[in-house]
Parts: structure tokens; sequence; C-alpha cells
């Protein structure tokens, strides 16, 4: 029974830790490309196109669900020690990686974007192109650092399928 709620808790934290990359990709190499094209028009027309929802309705739920999991897994998992280790590290980067996204990302995005009272708070052309311009390299870094606790991730699910089961008693 043990080794089953270890396993559901481990599949569903890759499975979410997938889809939280693959929402960052699209975000990456889709998404951000559109807002910096034809700054300020084309940050004109993500402001209408995100009027409804945003894509951190998204992040918002779905990287904590990830970190939870992960660390309900360690927390469960703890007698599986390659996996464990795996996944703890893949966890203290995905935290990196929260940090960044609010101490670096989100100040950007607030620029590019605006965001309650500051959505009035007009920028000149080079401001906004400035901005856009880092928010593209840090969101670049924070990719990376999600690719390799990705792949710890992916090495800990690996480990964890490979390590001895426990005799049932």
């Amino acid at each position: 029974m043990k080794r089953t709620f270890q396993t559901a808790l481990l599949l569903m934290h890759f499975s979410l830790f997938m889809m939280l990359m693959g929402g960052a990709t699209m975000e990456t190499f889709i998404n951000f490309p559109n807002w910096v094209a034809d700054i300020p028009a084309s940050l004109m027309r993500v402001r209408e196109f995100l009027a409804v929802r945003n894509p951190g309705m998204f992040f918002q739920t779905v990287a904590p669900l990830t970190l939870l999991t992960g660390l309900l897994f360690v927390l469960v998992g703890w007698h599986v020690a390659p996996a464990r280790n795996f996944i703890a590290a893949s966890i203290v980067l995905l935290i990196a990686v929260e940090l960044i996204t609010f101490n670096m990302i989100y100040p950007k995005l607030r620029i590019l974007l605006g965001r309650g009272d500051q959505a009035g708070v007009q920028h000149s052309t080079e401001q906004l192109t400035q901005a856009a311009h880092e928010l593209l390299t840090i969101n670049s870094w924070r990719l990376a650092f999600m690719f390799v606790a990705a792949g710890l991730s992916a090495a800990g699910l690996i480990k964890f399928f490979n390590a001895p089961q426990p005799a049932e008693r």
C-alpha cells in the first residue's frame, strides 16, 4: 500500500512537472516573441488578449502543486534514497525558479503589461523594450533551470522504479 501511494505521488509530481515545462516552453518560444515583436503595439494586443485569463493562472496553480507533490514524495518515499535525492534536488531548483519568477520576472511583467493600480502607468518605448529584453534573458535562465530540474525529476522517477521493493509484511 505504501509503495502504491509513493508511486501515485511520484507520478503526479512528474506529470505536473511536465505540464509546467510544456507551459513554460510554450510561453518562451511562442508567446514572448510575439510580445516583443512590435513594442508598444504588441504589448497593447497582449493586454487586450489577456483581459480575461492569463498564463499566471495556470502557473500559479501547477507550480505549487508540483512542489507539493514532490515534497510529499520526499517525505513518504524517504527510504528510497536514490529517488528521494533526485526529487529533493529538483524541488530545490524549482524553488529557485519560483524565486526568480517572483523577484525578477514579475517586476518586468508589471512594466510591460501593468497590473492593478499600475495599469495606467505609461513607460517610454525604450523602457518597454529594455524590460522586454531583460525579461527574455531572465526567462531563458529560468527555463534552463526548469529543464535541469525536470531532468532530475525524471532521474528520480527512473531510480524509484529501479529501486528494490521492500518485502511485503
